[in-house]
Order: C-alpha cells, then sequence, then structure tokens
C-alpha cells in the first residue's frame, strides 16, 4: 500500500506479483486465496500514488507455471510508412527515411524503444504516451503523421498500437533560360515584357544582322526613313518584313 504523503522519494518500485492480487491494504485485507475487483483496484491506485511522486513502477511477474497474468501488461508499437502510396513495414523502407518511437514510461528507464517489440513491465489501468521523434525524410518532401498517438490507458495482456508515416515527395524542375549572341556588335532583344525604346532597339539590331534592309514598325506597307534604324538607306520596296 503506497502513501504518497510519506517524507521519502523512491527512483523505481519494483512490484513482485503472480498477476492475481489476493490482499489489499496496510493491514492485508483480503481472502488470500482468490481475487476480487476490490484488491485489483487497489494495486492501481497504490501504483497511480507512486507515480504522481514520480516514482517508476516497475511489475515483474512471479510464481508457479500457470499463474494468470490477467493483471500484467506490455506494450507493443507498430510502424509503417506510406511513400507516395507505397506501403511498407519499418525497416523496409529507403533508408532516407527514419523515424525513432518514443514511448513513456518504457521499462527500463534507460531504453531507447524500437519498432516491433513487446515492452513489459507494465499493469493493467497504467498509461503510456506513444509518439515519435527525429523524422527524417528527404528535401522536398512532406509528412503527416497518424494512428495510436497520444495517451492510452492498457488493458490486460498484449496492448498493440500502430503509427502510420504518410509522406508525399514531389519533384521540382526548373529551367534556366541562358541566351547565346552569334553576332559581335549586335544587342540582343530583350526577353521579358516590352518596355519603352524597345521598337527602336529592335530596329537596330536588325539592321546590324541584316545590312541594307530596314525594320517596320507595323504589318502593312512600309513606313518611311522614320521607320528605318540610324544610318539605314535601304530603299523602302526591301524592307524587311519580320515585323
Amino acid at each position: 500500500m503506497a502513501d504518497r504523503r510519506g517524507p521519502h522519494h523512491y527512483d523505481v518500485a519494483l512490484v513482485l506479483t503472480d498477476g492475481n492480487p489476493t490482499y489489499y491494504g496496510p493491514t492485508a485485507r483480503g481472502p488470500g486465496n482468490f481475487t476480487r475487483f476490490i484488491e485489483v483496484e487497489n494495486g492501481i491506485f497504490s501504483a497511480n500514488a507512486l507515480k504522481a511522486r514520480d516514482t517508476r513502477v516497475l511489475a515483474v511477474g512471479i510464481g508457479a507455471v500457470g499463474a494468470s497474468k490477467d493483471n500484467l501488461a506490455s506494450v507493443v508499437v507498430t510502424k509503417t510508412w506510406d511513400i507516395d502510396g507505397v506501403t511498407r513495414p519499418d525497416g523496409e523502407q529507403d533508408a532516407d527515411f527514419q523515424a525513432s518511437l518514443v514511448l513513456d514510461p518504457v521499462h527500463r528507464p534507460d531504453t531507447q524503444p524500437v519498432w516491433g517489440e513487446e515492452f513489459h513491465g507494465y499493469l493493467e489501468g497504467d498509461e503510456v504516451t506513444v509518439a515519435e521523434d527525429q523524422v527524417t525524410i528527404p528535401r522536398g518532401c512532406t509528412n503527416e503523421a497518424s494512428g495510436d498517438l497520444g495517451r492510452h490507458t492498457l488493458s490486460p495482456g498484449r496492448n498493440t498500437f500502430r503509427i502510420v508515416d504518410t509522406v508525399t515527395c514531389r519533384t521540382k524542375l526548373t529551367l534556366v533560360k541562358e541566351i547565346s549572341n552569334p553576332f559581335p556588335g549586335a544587342t540582343p532583344v530583350p526577353t521579358g515584357a516590352a518596355s519603352p525604346g524597345m521598337a527602336s532597339r529592335t530596329r537596330q539590331w536588325m539592321s546590324a544582322l541584316f545590312p541594307g534592309r530596314c525594320a517596320r514598325r507595323s504589318p502593312g506597307a512600309c513606313s518611311g526613313s522614320s521607320s528605318w534604324a540610324a544610318g539605314s538607306r535601304c530603299p523602302a520596296r526591301s524592307c524587311w518584313h519580320g515585323g
């Protein structure tokens, strides 16, 4: 029987049990040869009183072969990766996709939980938190975790939980345009939206590329000399019709 008002603090409380409490309380009340609801509940209350003082409760099953395990509990957490619609259990995914299991509390306290491994040392009614951290995925991918995340109250026997990481990876293509000018001395036509003076620069460029021709401003008949590049002497009938 744990008393949370006691003056001492313990890091770990070791409970040796065959899984069927037959007594409860400081005066050991109970039938002694069978288990009732009141014995089980008092065991849970005592464990919770210790845990409220940051004491870890570790249950160890003992007794003759065939002793009841109905009130002992264990925890297993499995992991599944769903990567762009392809589902794989943890361990079979590409090495670029990784995550660590968080199980609180875990027995022993210094143990790093592992996906798919069964952890003992719990009692019926204990609470555990299931989570994950240290998630690594390739750049450009997004991850959404789902499943049995959060806090759970344990039932007798094995408690199995499952976490699913749904990863979406999209490929991004970037095109870079480079202009190579094969005509020395000519200014390339600027890319992008038209700006004031662009038509004049275009005429100058075309005059440099095609000597003896002139550029017109708009479709139709060639305009007068005002539409030609400076210094052009081509007649109107030989106008360049490239626009």
